[in-house]
C-alpha cells in the first residue's frame, strides 16, 4: 500500500496523470477470499468514486475445456451481480472485460483507456493536495480497520490456544501441546508483523514526498537554465558569425590579412568569406554541445 501510494503521489507531483486503471482478477480462482475482499475495499477507497468510470475490472486466466469455461462464466456472473464483489463498483461506472491472453486483446484494452480523460485519484488528492499522511487517507483508514480486525482475530485465536494448552498439559498430552505451541508461535509472528505494519502505515510519507518535490523543482530549474544558456549561445554564435562575416568582407581585398585570420583557426588556405562562415558554424556547434551537456546533467 505504501509503495503504491508513493508511486501515485510522486507521479502526480511530476505532472503525470492517469487515464485508467486495470484491476486484474484470475477467473480460475474458485473463491473470492478474504485477501481479495480486503484488496478490493482498499482499491475502491484508493480510487475514489469519481474515478471509477476509468476503471476496468479485468478477468484473466480464461482457459480449459467447455466445462471449465462454463464454471468460469458462472464465477464472472457472481462477481458482476454480487454487491460483496463488483456490483457496487459497476453501478458507479466501472466496467468489466475479459483478457484472453492475446496481444491484440491487450492492445484493445489499453487503447480503450488511452481515449479516456485524465483523472486524479482520491489518494493522490489526499496526499499531494491536502498533505495528509498515508494513515489519514481514505485507503489508509480502510487499511487500519483491516489491520485492527486481523489483530483482534489473532488475539482471540491466541487466547483460545492458551486455554487448549492448559488442557493438554493437564492431560499430559505432550504431542498435542507441541502442536499448539507451534500454532502459538505462528500467531505471535503474525501479531509482530501487524505491529510492524502499523508503524509503517503511521510513518511520515509526506517527508519523502517533499524530498521528491524538491528534486523535481531542482531538475526543472536546471532544465530551464540549460534552455536559456542554449538560446544565449545561439545568439552569441550568430553575433560571432556576423562579426566574422564583416571581418571577412573588410579584409576580402587583402589576401595577407585573410590568411592571417584563417591561420588562427587552422584555415590558412580558405578564402575570407568561408572563414567568416566557419566562425559562425563553430560558435553554434559549441553552444549546442554545451546546452546538451547541461540537459544531461
Amino acid at each position: 500500500m505504501r509503495e503504491i501510494a508513493t508511486f501515485l503521489a510522486q507521479s502526480y507531483q511530476a505532472g503525470v496523470k492517469l487515464t485508467g486503471i486495470l484491476y486484474l482478477h484470475k477467473i480460475s480462482e474458485n473463491r473470492f477470499g478474504n485477501c481479495a475482499m480486503t484488496n478490493l475495499r482498499m482499491f475502491r477507497e484508493l480510487c475514489g468514486e469519481n474515478c471509477l468510470r476509468n476503471v476496468i475490472l479485468l478477468t484473466t486466466m480464461w482457459s480449459g475445456s467447455a466445462n471449465d469455461i462454463s464454471l468460469q462464466e458462472e464465477r464472472e456472473r457472481q462477481l458482476i451481480t454480487d454487491d460483496d464483489f463488483w456490483a457496487g463498483l459497476l453501478r458507479l461506472g466501472a466496467r468489466t472485460m475479459r483478457y484472453d491472453n492475446t496481444a491484440p486483446r491487450a492492445l484493445e484494452i489499453v487503447q480503450d483507456l488511452m481515449q479516456r480523460s485524465q483523472i486524479v485519484l482520491e489518494i493522490q488528492r489526499e496526499l499531494v493536495v491536502e498533505g495528509r499522511n498515508l494513515n489519514e487517507t481514505s485507503a489508509g483508514i480502510q487499511l487500519r480497520l483491516e489491520i485492527a480486525a486481523a489483530e483482534e482475530r489473532h488475539k482471540k485465536e491466541l487466547e483460545q490456544m492458551r486455554q487448549e494448552m492448559q488442557g493438554a498439559l493437564r492431560n499430559r498430552d505432550i504431542q498435542y501441546a507441541e502442536e499448539i505451541k507451534k500454532r502459538e508461535d505462528q500467531l505471535n509472528e503474525k501479531l509482530a508483523k501487524i505491529e510492524q505494519d502499523k508503524v509503517k502505515l503511521a510513518s511520515d510519507l509526506q517527508q519523502e514526498l517533499r524530498r521528491h518535490k524538491e528534486t523535481i523543482q531542482e531538475m526543472n530549474s536546471k532544465n530551464k537554465r540549460a534552455g536559456l544558456m542554449a538560446i544565449g549561445g545561439v545568439a552569441l554564435s550568430l553575433l560571432t558569425g556576423g562579426l566574422g562575416a564583416l571581418a571577412g568582407l573588410a579584409f576580402a581585398g587583402t589576401s595577407a590579412a585573410a590568411i592571417a585570420i584563417g591561420g588562427t583557426l587552422g584555415l590558412s588556405t580558405v578564402p575570407a568569406a568561408q572563414i567568416a562562415g566557419e566562425l559562425g558554424r563553430r560558435a553554434i556547434m559549441g553552444a549546442t554541445i554545451e546546452a546538451n551537456q547541461l540537459r544531461s546533467y
